[in-house]
Parts: structure tokens; C-alpha cells; sequence
């Protein structure tokens, strides 16, 4: 029991020195290039002990894999709660769009031009390994599903960077238009297996 409750402790303190780094990098990275950022600059702005920062990540670059792993993964959670209460395969951009209006820091590290990609990298991976499994249909090949994933995925990406960029402006607009592309992009099999809001 007692050690239960230091495991529990010793979690805590870890998931609030990687909450507070995470924040003090996004933060730098939004006035800075991220090349021209150091590890000084990060504990400083988090308030912790570098040696503290070490414990956890042993250079930057862990530090940002790890966030932007991080940002993938909140949408990838986002997307499969949302299958699960549905009971249907939820479209991963479609989502996204309600996703990102309340937790915008994960878009600016899945699109943002001053991060290394990696996030966007690893949602892409997971996008294309899910849905063409999904969308199995004998009339298109691997090859044919791969295309129409890095056309909804690239398109579906780029209208959420000029959504960024705009401050969210124009929000209805810009997910109708991606509604539109997607359905008149995708076979039917894949429109079966998708819910459009």
C-alpha cells in the first residue's frame, strides 16, 4: 500500500515536470526557430532544475520527439473515442477539426512551418495503416487507396494550415469544403465506413 502511493506520487511529479517542459518548448518555439533553442532557455521558461530536465530527456531533441509523439497521439485518441461511442469509423480530419478548436497547440505542433514534421509523420502512418485495411474494396489496389490517402490526408492538412494561419477564421467554410473533397474522393466502400457529421 505504501508503495503504491509513492508509485503514484513519484507519477504524478513526472507528469507534471513533462506538462510544464512541454509548455515552456511550445511557447519558445511560437518566438523563436526551434534550432535556435536550448535547453537553458527551456528550464528557465518551466521553472526547473536542468538536472531535472536531464532526468527525463537526455538532449532538446528527445524533449520535441516527445511532444510532438504526444500531439499525434491526443488526436489519435481523440479519433478512436469517438469510434468507440459511435460504433462507426470516424474520418481522422474531419475530426480533427473539432478537436483542434479546443486544443490548439496540438494542431501548431501536427502543422506549424518552425516544427520538424515528425507528429504529422506519425499521424499519416497511422491514417494510411488504419483506412486502407478499412476500405478494403477488390476493385482498387494498395497503390490505388495509398493515393487517395495522401490526397485527402495532404488536402485535409493543408486546409487546416490556412485555417491556422487565419487566426480560425472561416471555420463552417473550411470543413464544408473538406466534407465535399473527401466524399466525392473516396469509393464507396470507404463512404460506408465513415461518419460525416
Amino acid at each position: 500500500m505504501y508503495n503504491s502511493g509513492m508509485n503514484s506520487k513519484k507519477n504524478r511529479k513526472i507528469e507534471y515536470t513533462n506538462r510544464v517542459l512541454t509548455q515552456a518548448l511550445t511557447d519558445l518555439v511560437k518566438e523563436k526557430p526551434l534550432s535556435s533553442i536550448t535547453v537553458k532557455e527551456v528550464v528557465e521558461r518551466a521553472d526547473v532544475n536542468r538536472s531535472t530536465f536531464y532526468v527525463h530527456f537526455e538532449a532538446l531533441d528527445d524533449l520535441v520527439q516527445y511532444v510532438e509523439h504526444q500531439a499525434a497521439e491526443a488526436v489519435i485518441n481523440y479519433i478512436e473515442k469517438a469510434e468507440e461511442q459511435n460504433g462507426k469509423t470516424e474520418d481522422m480530419l474531419d475530426g480533427l477539426f473539432t478537436f483542434v478548436e479546443k486544443n490548439k497547440d496540438v494542431l501548431f505542433w501536427l502543422i506549424d512551418d518552425n516544427v520538424t514534421g515528425h507528429a504529422m509523420h506519425y499521424l499519416y502512418t497511422y491514417c494510411k495503416d488504419k483506412y486502407i485495411k478499412l476500405w478494403a474494396d477488390d476493385s482498387l489496389s494498395e497503390e490505388d487507396y495509398e493515393c487517395i490517402m495522401t490526397y485527402l490526408f495532404g488536402g485535409g492538412m493543408n486546409l487546416l494550415k490556412s485555417w491556422y494561419r487565419s487566426g480560425f477564421q472561416n471555420t463552417e467554410t473550411i470543413r464544408k469544403w473538406y466534407r465535399r473533397l473527401k466524399m466525392s474522393t473516396l469509393p464507396n466502400s470507404a463512404k460506408k465506413a465513415i461518419i460525416s457529421p
